[in-house]
Formats: structure tokens, sequence, C-alpha cells
């Protein structure tokens, strides 16, 4: 048994060390079959990626989990899309999938190395005879070791090593991309809260001052200078105005629940809306350029393809021929009769190839077509994400224009109202006249922010695809 034993290690041992010789190389051997040398961004090139450019992993400890350089204030805009992304899970899942795709690219690459295994085996059986012989124990202990290693296969293991690494790349940027969009809609959400809760704010200044000319036309109701029915317009305003407020908070509400839920921590009432200037490039041309520059929307439908394209000549391989050495070690050891029999070792190469499996033509011929549809789809993402943004951009152009025609009409609302106030006073104009000219500055002022809020979702929208954007950027000082 001690023979036995010893001779089985030295074979385990004797393949190990030859898998270590071949692990580097067989690892590495991908690496040579980059498609071009060209610089390709990789996810470690965007600041907002969790994942660390060398690991398999998205580490907890990362740029945007760790503490910012700066203080960042409680409720801010900065302080909730951080948030955001720890809280989101499926975001989390995202980074989970690119983990597993990164440990079916290991799978892959381990794949062109030898499959050694080692098998072990004892019995034992008592006989006996009628003839009343005393009865005999009897041990029998195999042993045996196998290595197989396909030294040839077509390209198949080459090829399914790219297309693992493809898919890894695209579930590293479909993250990316996530993420991108997770901060999109929580900014937006974000926003939508401070907006409403300016817009509460402006609907109750125009109260009170509704109600200080309730109390004025009171008082000359009183003195004989107003009508019942001036006192009932100003009245009614008063409820419609409080009614407002109170729509205004609910939407306040709902909102800021929203925001909780999908971020994990409360937000605050004050924050700086995107500008244009401090996010975005001076030009649409250059805007477009640059988001298209290493976009993971875009990279992430590429690697796609990519990947199917490599799984195509992986099943292509299946018809073509492979070459595969292999070899085996056994021997077995009987204490009945004292002996260890010789080892029986065998070694060879075996060579095979289809002749007439015509699923596997089938097949390859599916692959290739779905390979490329997913080309195309990737094509097609680009001019999706081109036209998006050229969209934004004449939508920001258009409102940028909009806000200094809006601020001279809240200039003159304020003017008109002032001036109808006045003309109240003297007794040449009546009630329903201010009350009109107050709600039409009120509705200004609303159309202002609106027009601001929008203007915010455009800026939003097109600096999420800028390749150096930042959380902090994006926030600003928040």
């Amino acid at each position: 048994m001690r023979i036995l034993s010893a001779r089985i290690l030295g074979c385990a041992v004797i393949l190990a060390a030859i898998s270590a010789a071949h692990a580097d190389e067989a690892v590495k051997a991908p690496m040579r079959d980059a498609p071009n040398q060209q610089h390709r961004a990789t996810p470690a090139d965007f600041p907002w990626s969790l994942r660390a450019s060398n690991t398999t992993l998205i580490p907890a400890q990362s740029m945007l989990m760790q503490p910012s350089g700066q203080d960042i204030l409680p409720g801010s805009l900065h302080h909730v899309l951080r948030a955001s992304l720890r809280h989101d899970a499926t975001l989390q899942a995202a980074a989970q999938e690119a983990t597993a795709a990164h440990h079916a690219v290991d799978s892959a690459r381990f794949d062109l190395l030898p499959a050694v295994s080692l098998t072990a085996a004892g019995e034992t059986s008592r006989s006996s005879s009628l003839s009343g012989l005393p009865q005999l124990d009897r041990t029998i202990a195999t042993g045996s070791i196998t290595a197989e290693w396909t030294l040839f296969a077509s390209g198949g293991k080459l090829a399914a090593i790219e297309a693992a690494q493809a898919s890894a790349n695209a579930a590293d940027y479909n993250y990316l991309a996530q993420e991108r969009s997770l901060i999109f809609e929580n900014a937006t959400l974000y926003l939508d809260y401070v907006a409403n809760t300016q817009r509460r704010g402006i609907i109750k200044r125009s109260l009170r001052r509704i109600r200080k000319i309730r109390t004025m036309t009171k008082r000359q109701y009183a003195a004989g200078f107003a009508s019942r029915t001036d006192v009932a317009l100003v009245d009614a305003e008063v409820a419609s105005l409080q009614s407002q407020v109170e729509q205004a908070t609910q939407q306040i509400g709902r909102l800021r629940i929203e925001l909780l839920n999908k971020t994990g921590v409360e937000a605050g009432h004050a924050a700086r809306f995107p500008a244009k200037d401090r996010l975005l490039p001076k030009s649409r041309n250059d805007a477009v350029a640059r988001a298209l520059q290493g976009n993971p929307f875009i990279e992430s439908a590429i690697e796609t393809a990519r990947s199917v394209k490599a799984q195509s000549r992986v099943q292509r391989s299946n018809y073509l021929p492979k070459l595969t050495a292999y070899a085996s070690l056994e021997q077995q050891s009987d204490d009945r009769f004292d002996f260890d029999t010789d080892a029986d070792w065998k070694a060879g190469v075996r060579f095979s190839m289809p002749i007439g499996n015509l699923s596997q033509v089938a097949r390859y011929r599916q692959v290739r077509a779905q390979a490329q549809a997913a080309g195309f789809r990737a094509r097609q993402v680009e001019r999706q994400i081109k036209t998006e943004i050229e969209t934004a951009w004449e939508e920001m152009e258009s409102l940028s224009r909009n806000r200094a025609i809006l601020s001279r009409k809240i200039s003159a609302r304020k003017k008109s109202a002032n001036g109808v106030r006045k003309e109240l006073d003297a007794g040449l104009k009546p009630v329903s006249d201010l009350l009109r000219e107050e709600m039409r500055l009120a509705e200004a002022r609303i159309e202002h922010l609106q027009n601001r809020l929008s203007l915010s979702r455009s800026v939003l929208r097109i600096a999420v695809h800028m390749p150096d954007m930042t959380i902090e950027k994006l926030a600003g000082k928040s």
C-alpha cells in the first residue's frame, strides 16, 4: 500500500508541475488576440465605476462609497446621489452579474489547462466454505490517476475565452450604463422635489399678498367703497390659492416618499440647478463627440456583439478537427496474497473530426446570424444616443432663450401689478383687476421655475453621457 501511494503521489506532483508550467501561457494567450492596438475605453476610465480595474469584484470601498474630499451636506443632491448608488438593488445586482461574468473568463482560460483526476478505491471482503475451513478476509486497494489535454481545438477554446472576456466587458459597461441611468433618474426626481417646494413657496407668497388685499377690501366695504362682490372675489382667490398650496404639499410629500424609497435618505429643500456652462462643452458637435467616446451604453452593445461573434467561432469549431492527448496510471494492491501489481499505464493522442453532423452546421449559421443582429443593435444604440444628445441640446438652447424672455415677463408683471395697486388706491381700478394681475404674476413666476426645471433636465440628460462627469461635478457644492 505504501508503494502504491508513493507512486500515485509522484504522478500527481509531476502533472501538477506540467500544469503550472503552462498556466501563465494559457491564461495570457487570448490577450494576444486583440482586434487592434488602439486605446478602447475601459470601466476604469469612468470615474463612477465601483469596480477596480484589475479585479473581478466590485469593491465596497471605492471612489463613490468612500467619503468625498469635500464636506457633504446631509440631504443635498450630492448626498442623495451617493446614497442612491449604495441603496439601489438593481445596481447591486448588475455588479454581481459583472463579477459572475469575470469568473466565467477565468473558467474559459483554465479550460486550456490539462484536466487531471485522481481515483482511489478500497474493497474488503470475507469468504467462507462449507467444509469448515477458516474464513478469509481480503482487502483490495486500487488507485488511478488520469490526465487529458486538448492540444488543438481549431481555435474553439481561444474563441471561448474571447467570448467570455467580451461578455465580462459588456457586463462592466452595462453596470456603468445602469449607474448613469440611476444618477439621471434620481437627480431629476430630486430637482422635481426642490422645484415643487419652491413652487409652493411662490403660491404662499402670492397668498399672503391676496390676504392683504382681502383685509383692505373688507375695510373699504365697511367704509362703503367696495361691494360684497369685491369681497367675494377676493375670498374666492384666497380659497383657490389655499387649494393650490395643499396640492403642492401633496406632490412634495409624494416625491419625498419616492426619493426616500429610492435612495434611503431624506432629501433637503435646497439645490443648485445644473448649469450648462459648468457641465457641458461649448458646442453641440463637441458634446456629441464626447458623449459617444467610450459611452457605456454603446460599449456594452459593442462588447455583446463581439461576444456573440466569438461564440459563433466556438460553434464552428465543433465540426472541425480536434487533437487530444491523454494518459492514465492505475495500480492495485491485494493484502491477501501480499503483493502489488505492476502499474498499468497508457498514453496516447486522439484525433477526432465530425463528418456528418449537419445540426452543428445549422447551429453555427444560427449563431453567426445572431452575431450580425447584435452588431446592428450596437449600431442602432449609437444612433439613439446621438439623437438623444442632439435633441436634448436643441431643447436646452430653446429653454435658455425662453428663460430670458420669462425673466422680462416677470419684471413686466411686477410693474403692472404695482401700477394697478396704485390705481386701486386712487379709486381708478376695481379690485378684480389687482387680483388678476397678482395671479398673472404668480403664474409667470411658476412658469419661469418650470422652465428652469426643464432646462436642468436637458442639461442632466447630456451631462450623464460625458465620460469625465462625476457626482461632485454634477451636484456642484450642494
